[in-house]
């Protein structure tokens, strides 16, 4: 082993959630975490043998390919892999009211089993550095690489439509069935691997209600390690569901979403619409928006206190309803004054001509997305300072007001607007500049 000293440390540390940073690390048989989808530069002489993938379903003979060299080392290390769900599952249970695994304790446990490796890396004490961390890590982190995301797919699938229960068990057979019907084990670059059998397998260890004393060695702490992965739980939460908590904050101001659609789509660049640039927020948000539209006042409010039980139940803190209780206070009203006299003056130029009442609409959108993305980004704060105190870390990777980790991977609401009113915007937990050329505005 090595201390941090001797890592290099990329920017984003362990909240870059999807381990993209991490990603060409290599464990302590040479095999790249990342496997595939890491660009081909970082790949080492370890085989990647790559085939058609045999299994009956939607992965059949999928022309995404299956990675067989990385089966094989998760075979090699099977036995390591259930224990080690079998210990985070036992522990888990040992500290909830009532011995059951619900979807939402399902997408913990993968969590902690996914981030593993980045936990390893980056805690001051007794860290890895590349190339030594242990291999049956890295295949604890590939084997929960796509349960993370089906296990994320169906929370939100079953929110949105109103069907969420906080205390319905996990059952293997219906979630496989849901992963197989939704595709979910076609991934971007290839196919999942693991057998059927393999995948149940593992479903049964995750959503057994049972306790024993199973041990991971290398973290002796599993208190202090779930309070670190329940930080993490809750940041790529608050991300996951932004749309639905921006929509619920709107209360009734929600139609003026729709106003905004037609007002993107309206509009054109480069001879297409201007909302057709990528921003996975935006077509969420869109999807959404007519979904829960559509809804009878009680059903819109079932779903309104399904999701605040689902932020209730990570930790047990009342952040999330702050976040949708977005009353428009006096300092959020001069907030829009100024940011539409900003957007209206002469000095400042829009490259769209828009009338007054779309230019309203537009402010008042951004406006109420700025403000609540301050609230976000205040709680960021928070989760990567509990992060860090259970790394033993004294300082952060990167200055935390400017905290997005997502970012990294696809553009905002916030990001599409700017582009749209010709404008930067920097917002931090305190304050809000908008800019274009020497002028600027400052929301403080």
């Amino acid at each position: 082993m090595t201390t941090n000293r001797h890592i290099q440390t990329p920017e984003g540390v362990h909240l870059s959630l999807l381990m993209n940073l991490e990603a060409k690390f290599q464990d302590n048989e040479s095999r790249l975490l990342g496997e595939n989808k890491v660009p081909f530069e970082f790949h080492t002489d370890v085989p990647m043998e790559l085939v058609e993938c045999p299994y009956t379903g939607s992965r059949h003979k999928h022309f995404k390919p299956m990675n067989i060299s990385a089966l094989k080392q998760i075979n090699s290390h099977w036995a390591k892999i259930l224990n080690a769900f079998t210990c985070l599952r036992s522990f888990h249970i040992s500290q909830k009211a009532i011995n059951q695994i619900t979807i939402l304790d399902l997408y913990k446990l993968v969590i902690a089993g996914y981030l593993m490796p980045s936990y390893l890396f980056y805690r001051t004490k007794d860290a890895f550095a590349d190339g030594e961390l242990p291999a049956f890590v890295a295949t604890i982190h590939k084997a929960a690489l796509g349960l993370v995301n089906a296990a994320q797919v169906m929370l939100t699938k079953h929110l949105v439509m109103g069907r969420y229960n906080r205390n319905t068990s996990i059952d293997v057979e219906s979630f496989y069935l849901f992963v197989e019907n939704e595709k979910l084990f076609i991934g971007p670059w290839e196919v999942c691997a693991g057998t059927p059998n393999q995948i149940k397998e593992l479903l049964k260890i995750l959503s057994s209600n049972q306790v024993d004393n199973s041990q991971i060695p290398l973290i002796p702490n599993l208190e202090s390690y779930f309070h670190y992965i329940t930080q993490a739980e809750k940041v790529v939460l608050l991300d996951n569901f932004f749309s639905i908590i921006f929509y619920f904050s709107l209360s009734e101001s929600s139609n003026r979403l729709t106003s905004l659609f037609k007002i993107l789509y309206s509009q054109e660049e480069n001879n297409r619409p201007f909302a057709n640039e990528l921003s996975m927020e935006l077509q969420f948000l869109d999807l959404v928006c007519p979904l829960l539209d559509e809804k009878e006042p009680t059903q819109k409010e079932k779903i309104r206190q399904d999701l605040i039980s689902i932020f209730l139940d990570i930790d047990g803190k009342e952040d999330i309803i702050n976040l949708l209780n977005q009353d428009e206070r006096d300092q959020e009203k001069n907030y829009f004054r100024l940011a539409f006299e900003f957007f209206a003056s002469d000095q400042v130029r829009i490259s769209r001509k828009l009338p007054k009442n779309d230019l309203e609409t537009l402010v008042y959108i951004l406006v109420k997305y700025l403000i609540l993305e301050r609230k976000k980004i205040s709680l960021y704060t928070f989760c990567e300072s509990e992060m860090n105190t259970v790394l033993e870390r004294s300082e952060v990777a990167r200055p935390i007001d400017s905290l997005d980790i997502t970012l990294m991977y696809d553009k905002k609401l916030r990001d599409i607007l700017a582009n749209f009113l010709a404008v930067q915007i920097d917002n931090f937990a305190s304050k809000t500049i908008i800019k274009q050329g020497s002028h600027q505005l400052i929301l403080n």
